[in-house]
């Protein structure tokens, strides 16, 4: 039986929107297999029942994954979204409760289509900078106000 990174208590399956994932009865978190995440965070609206809120006094801390027990990674979901999900780059991911759910309400919100687009300015806004033969910025911000000013002196 798998057991829960975060509280240690047993996993167990339960059905979400069409998936069958490993849920945590002690703490609310979710562990979902490769592949899972994306089809969880885009199940149409309404297959998908709303979750306990998240629990914000957890404290920060590297969790091991419930199927091999290495430590995972802590990465941002979609950049933006402020939603950090635990990875384990060969089994799956970690969402501590509440975190499925503000994932699955960034994608229904556009969230990914605003990064896309945010991505592609940032992209044509590098090409610029190239033209004008200047590299970007050691603290790349996408836009180097200052040496905007001083071409125009």
């Amino acid at each position: 039986m798998r057991r829960c990174p975060r509280c240690k208590e047993g996993l167990v399956a339960a059905e979400r929107g069409g998936l069958v994932l490993d849920t945590c009865t002690g703490c609310g978190g979710v562990w979902l297999d490769r592949g899972e995440l994306e089809r969880a965070v885009t199940a149409p609206p309404g297959t998908w029942a709303a979750g306990t809120p998240m629990d914000t006094t957890q404290e920060v801390r590297y969790l091991a994954c419930p199927v091999c027990a290495a430590l995972m990674t802590r990465r941002v979901y979609e950049a933006r979204s402020g939603v950090v999900l635990d990875h384990c780059g060969a089994h799956g991911v970690w969402a501590d409760r509440g975190e499925l759910d503000r994932a699955r309400a960034f994608v229904a919100g556009g969230g990914i289509e605003r990064r896309k687009v945010a991505d592609a300015e940032r992209r044509r806004l590098d090409a610029s900078t190239r033209r004008a033969g200047r590299g970007p910025a050691a603290n790349d911000d996408g836009y180097d106000w200052f040496d905007l000013v001083v071409d125009l002196f």
